[in-house]
């Protein structure tokens, strides 16, 4: 994704593609500068090593990580987020949308919002004010 996310609004409809592409940050990435990773389901495969590889780089930067999955059965890198959730990483915002939780799972534990991706509920998390932000 581009920069493109700083003309979103509520009601806004943003185009999604299957993966496909080259995987990486590009070379020329700011570790100093705002990164949000958007992923739903398996999209997070090629996300999460990126996370690991901003916050190696520098542990203060301000990222933001929002996936979107049914349940617990299909949570990936859960416990590797978790682990990272545990270190000493101030600007790390996590964001799990649930569409279909399990009986068993705890809002709040297992996931923060039993539903879709909806950016009203991370606005302040995507840093649309800071143009250097870069959004994957």
């Amino acid at each position: 994704m581009s920069n493109a996310l700083h003309k979103l609004h509520e009601g806004s409809i943003v185009e999604v593609a299957s993966p496909h592409g080259e995987f990486h940050l590009a070379p020329q990435d700011d570790p100093n500068s705002p990164l949000v990773l958007l992923a739903a389901g398996i999209g997070q495969t090629p996300l999460y090593p990126m996370l690991r590889a901003s916050l190696d780089r520098n542990p203060n930067r301000r990222i933001t990580y929002a996936t979107v999955i049914k349940n617990n059965k299909t949570h990936a890198f859960k416990q590797e987020i978790r682990k990272i959730i545990g270190e000493d990483h101030p600007g790390f915002s996590y964001h799990v949308f649930h569409t279909r939780p399990l009986d068993s799972e705890l809002r709040g534990i297992d996931y923060h919002h039993p539903t879709r991706l909806s950016t009203s509920k991370i606005g302040g998390s995507l840093y649309l004010d800071d143009p250097a932000t870069q959004y994957l």
